[in-house]
């Protein structure tokens, strides 16, 4: 074991076929375990008629019930801001126990969130919520270990990261595929459950033969110890100080470029190869975005300081934020930025999951007025075909989110990110019949996801490096997580004020929707120096 431990510190050392192994192994459990709570839409019908969950609280007539309702949206709402919430304290965890230990503990959780759900309607209600929130924990904690597996093939280190996160997304088909065993073969929710218990057992014992005890690191061939240290900004810097250098030789090449402290060497000595590697600050010198200050000097506001740290101009060396420390990393507005944007999108998607019943009920009604029963399944049916259809899209959404994040880079896949958003918010925010049309919000919507979730985890991991993953990762989570809790309030003000008119609260989205495009601006203008697509020699 101990031999085992050793050459899993360093992916050069590691053969082809074992680094194949350990990414499909990742991308499996990803697809498999890691967020199968937001599929709740695929077993909501499940719940609501069949077992019947929170049956008890309808007091004053049959089921189902408003009261009813509330508490399954309340036990969605655990899980999905469990999922957000627990991220950071698992990510801290991670970064001090590992990728094996963390893995073993999810897959601990997991099988007794299984276990609670399958035998709440025997017991209690009460473990519903328990269950949720045990494997939505498990889950956090199996996906947060196994994204620093991208490392292991360094060249696509953005896109693996990306697939991997796509499989988070792809997990939502667990819960369909329970809800068809249920309905097809009358297998109760119980059996399911507990026949699923297999999976975290076959993932504890994986882990334990074969996950690293450390994240791995990005080793290339050829490079130096401390060049391996440098990311994504370094390299689009390197790109732009080149391409300045080729200017400065065609037109002045008389004319001397002025001498840069922090770097090793002139910047007119610049050399094509800089592209893959990158210039690197002497190690003696102080970092040029947090200068030593001078004794009676004024301090900086902590705005100022904040917006500072990405406001550097293309003559300078980025900021060193690059598996640097956590309290420099997460000391800039890059990383703020991406995260207020973050819980803003992870509550649009999530308030999403928990409404589409609803929301297609309503539309249903309107087309079908009168008929109680035929717009209740026909919502169902549409339900039930965009829990197919979201699992199925984001798995042939893993070569195309990999594509733009490897081959066209952030910024690009950012404003992408944006006009999907807010083409899915003007369809989304059209209730009226026919129904048929909301399929086109389906689509957009699979796409949608996959692509917030891998290029934010391909973007932590490419801009910060994994050595603080965990735990800026978990801190983004959290916001997600405050983002999501606003689902269950936003909820019940539909159902008890608007009277189930989703249609209102649909429309603010579109507002936000368009201020969204104000994030790959900015990227665009202040992180990546008005490179909006990657340049072919940046790898």
């Amino acid at each position: 074991m101990g031999v085992l431990q050793r050459c899993y510190r360093a992916p050069g050392g590691e053969s082809f076929s074992r680094r194949l192994l350990l990414v499909t192994l990742a991308q499996i459990y990803s697809i498999t375990s890691t967020g199968i709570v937001f599929g709740y839409s695929g077993l909501y019908d499940v719940f609501l008629f069949e077992v019947k969950a929170f049956g008890e609280y309808c007091k004053d007539g049959p089921t189902p019930c408003p009261a009813q309702q509330e508490r399954l949206s309340r036990m969605f709402t655990i899980g999905a801001t469990t999922l957000s919430g627990c991220a950071f304290f698992i990510g801290v965890f991670l970064d001090y126990m590992g990728p094996r230990i963390t893995v073993c503990l999810g897959s601990l959780l997991l099988a007794g969130g299984l276990l609670s759900v399958a035998f709440a309607q025997e017991l209690s209600s009460t473990l519903y919520y328990v269950g949720f929130f045990l494997m939505s924990a498990g889950g956090s904690c199996i996906a947060n270990s196994t994204f620093n597996f991208g490392e292991l093939f360094p060249d696509q280190s953005a896109g693996i990261i990306g697939a991997l996160s796509t499989g988070f997304n792809s997990s939502t088909v667990v819960f369909c595929i329970f809800g068809a065993i249920i309905h097809h073969f009358d297998v109760s929710l119980k059996s399911v459950f507990i026949g699923y218990t297999a999976l975290p057992v076959v993932i504890f014992i994986s882990s334990v033969l074969l996950f690293p005890d450390r994240p791995f690191e990005p080793i290339r061939k050829n490079e130096t110890e401390q060049t391996r240290f440098k990311g994504e900004l370094h390299h689009y810097w390197s790109y732009i100080a080149s391409q300045r250098k080729d200017s400065v030789d065609v037109e002045a090449s008389e004319t001397s470029v002025p001498y840069n402290p922090h770097l090793s060497r002139p910047s007119a000595s610049i050399e094509h190869n800089a592209l893959t590697a990158p210039l690197l600050a002497s190690p003696s010198d102080t970092p040029p975005e947090l200068p030593l200050r001078e004794p009676g000097a004024k301090r900086e506001s902590i705005a100022r300081r904040l917006f500072r740290g990405m406001s550097f101009r293309a003559e300078e060396p980025p900021p060193d934020i690059y598996n640097t420390a956590f309290s420099r990393q997460v000391n800039s507005a890059v990383y703020w930025s991406m995260a207020i944007m973050t819980a803003y999108v992870v509550l649009r998607v999530n308030y999403y999951f928990q409404t589409i019943y609803e929301q297609l009920l309503w539309t249903a009604q309107q087309q079908y007025p009168g008929d109680v029963l035929q717009a209740r399944n026909v919502a169902r049916y549409y339900t039930n075909f965009f829990n197919y259809f979201l699992p199925v899209g984001a798995l042939l959404m893993i070569p195309v989110v990999g594509f733009c994040l490897s081959e066209l880079g952030f910024v690009a896949s950012y404003f992408i990110l944006a006009v999907l958003h807010l083409l899915f918010c003007i369809v989304n925010a059209y209730d009226q019949p026919p129904i048929q049309l909301q399929v086109a919000s389906f689509v957009l919507f699979a796409a949608l996801r996959p692509f917030l979730f891998g290029s934010i985890t391909a973007f932590l991991g490419r801009v910060f490096g994994f050595k603080n993953f965990g735990q800026l990762y978990g801190l983004k989570r959290i916001m997600g997580a405050l983002g999501t809790f606003l689902g269950y309030p936003l909820q019940v003000l539909t159902i008890h004020s608007l009277h189930n008119r989703y249609v209102y609260v649909n429309s603010c989205f579109i507002a936000i929707g368009v201020l969204f495009f104000t994030f790959p601006l900015y990227l665009w203008k202040r992180v990546f120096y008005n490179v909006f697509l990657r340049p072919p020699s940046v790898h």
